[in-house]
């Protein structure tokens, strides 16, 4: 928490704003979730078990195609349950609990 402070408070410092993080952000998300996806499947491995993920889409107007990062998740050969489509996109509105799901 202290960290996640500090780093608010220098963007304040520099003046560097909510614009500048958000592209920091996106430029380095994917290399550090590809990064998570591996060493997830590595320590679930090294005790014995199989790591698996588990792909739910998200209720929005517009959720993606198919599963984000899937490349990754592949490379780290991690097996996937597909749940992308377990609902019929016509009922995905009903399924909002609050107006930010």
């Amino acid at each position: 928490m202290k960290t996640l402070f500090f780093f608010t408070f220098v963007i304040a410092m520099l003046g560097l704003g909510v614009a500048w993080l958000r592209a920091r952000t996106r430029r380095i998300a994917d290399p550090l979730l590809e990064a998570s996806f591996q060493r997830f499947a590595t320590t679930v491995r090294s005790h014995g078990a199989v790591p698996a993920v588990l792909a739910l889409n998200v209720v929005v107007d517009e959720p993606p195609k198919t599963i984000p990062l899937r490349r990754a998740i592949d490379a780290a050969g991690l097996p996937v349950f597909d749940l992308f489509e377990v609902f019929p996109a016509d009922r995905l509105p009903s399924l909002r609990v609050a107006p930010w799901d």
